[in-house]
């Protein structure tokens, strides 16, 4: 039987206090909710992860890959969305507008 590792066991009980503390988080603050999927994600990888550690196996490594790549995609689109809301597309760029502006001034 291996051993737990310190710092992945560190890990995942920060990863836990972060998880428990996500409902009061969510209560204040409406828009962290997208990026719960993601840390829910890697939550179940740092737990396969050390269960990886005490029961060898196939099993919890496949686990630990799956649940890793989905939490880094979906916190990455909860990022994406995140970043598309706080700064949204302007429609013509200021040169655009400034040649726009000259042209009527010169007519």
């Amino acid at each position: 039987m291996a051993e737990l590792e310190a710092i992945e066991f560190t890990a995942m009980i920060i990863s836990l206090v972060a998880i428990v503390n996500i409902p009061y988080i969510i209560k204040r603050r409406k828009d962290f909710i997208k990026y719960l999927p993601g840390f829910v994600s890697l939550m179940i990888y740092l737990i396969a992860d050390n269960l990886d550690d005490i029961f060898p196996g196939i099993l919890f490594v496949l686990i630990e890959i799956i649940f890793y790549f989905f939490g880094a995609i979906l916190l990455l689109i909860a990022a994406l969305i995140d970043l598309k809301k706080t700064f949204p597309k302007r429609k013509e760029s200021r040169t655009k507008n400034a040649f726009k502006k000259k042209k009527l001034i010169d007519d």
